[in-house]
């Protein structure tokens, strides 16, 4: 079984192992909810009123696309491979497998990406979910082994938004974590600063178009649209501000 390796914030303000373990236990509530009854069921409960997921039309309320569509023949389940979190405990991400499987097809395979706030009645709701048709990694993750960020460090929240979606239009390498999870298209996911780089198309643009923060303005994420050469779709970054600045720690660029 894939076990789970935590991106976690360090420091004096990080948040209690206790906090990244429920975000951790509520995706897997997810995906256990979703083999127990259907996909449907387990995304209306899961998402946030104003959480986004990306369809054949882009970037649309989830609430109102899964209402719109009829209960799933497929089986769709996932795990938690990584999972990162704000200082301030109350936005942070979850990356990892998932199975798609149809009766009487080959099962489809991928990596998810999502993003979670803490809810005013302590709960855990997906706010964004941009996943990749990937290929299966040759290794997975062993089981709870922790990878580190820097210490966060808070920012102007006021200012943090903006600040977000003027550096994603021109992100590169030297703004990518040394530890950044990397989702592609029919790629293996890329662990790290030089897989992630190494698997950049040539000539990728970026085209931000939201941006949320957390409380304490030292994690986020953005995303847009992207664009290389015939290629495109929806991306998003989740970035964390650190003792250097902003870096990216989790990618998801989708069909």
């Amino acid at each position: 079984m894939l076990g789970l390796a935590l991106v976690l914030s360090v420091g004096a303000a990080a948040p209690s192992s206790s906090t990244i373990e429920k975000l951790v236990q509520s995706e897997r509530d997810f995906s256990a909810l979703s083999d127990r009854a259907d996909m449907r069921t387990a995304f209306l409960a899961f998402l946030a009123d104003n959480g986004v997921v990306f369809g054949k039309d882009g970037a649309t309320n989830g609430q109102k696309f899964w209402q719109g569509l009829p209960t799933p023949k497929a089986k769709l389940t996932w795990r938690p491979a990584y999972a990162g979190i704000a200082s301030s405990g109350d936005v942070g991400f979850t990356t990892g497998p998932y199975e798609n499987v149809r009766e009487g097809a080959p099962p489809r395979y991928g990596w998810y990406a999502s993003v979670w706030r803490l809810q005013a009645d302590g709960t855990w709701k997906v706010e964004i979910d941009l996943g990749a048709s990937v290929n299966r990694p040759a290794t997975e993750p062993a089981d709870w082994v922790k990878q580190a960020s820097q210490a966060t460090t808070p920012s102007d929240p006021t200012k943090a938004r903006t600040n977000l979606l003027a550096m994603d239009a021109r992100v590169d390498g030297n703004k990518l974590a040394p530890n950044v999870v990397t989702l592609r298209e029919g790629a293996a996911p890329a662990i790290g600063r030089a897989a992630a780089i190494a698997g950049t198309p040539a000539g990728l643009r970026l085209e931000p178009v939201a941006a949320e923060i957390s409380r304490a303005g030292d994690f986020g994420y953005v995303y847009g649209r992207y664009k290389a050469g015939e290629a495109g779709g929806w991306y998003m970054h989740v970035w964390q501000h650190d003792a250097d600045g902003w870096h990216v720690v989790l990618e998801s660029f989708g069909g």
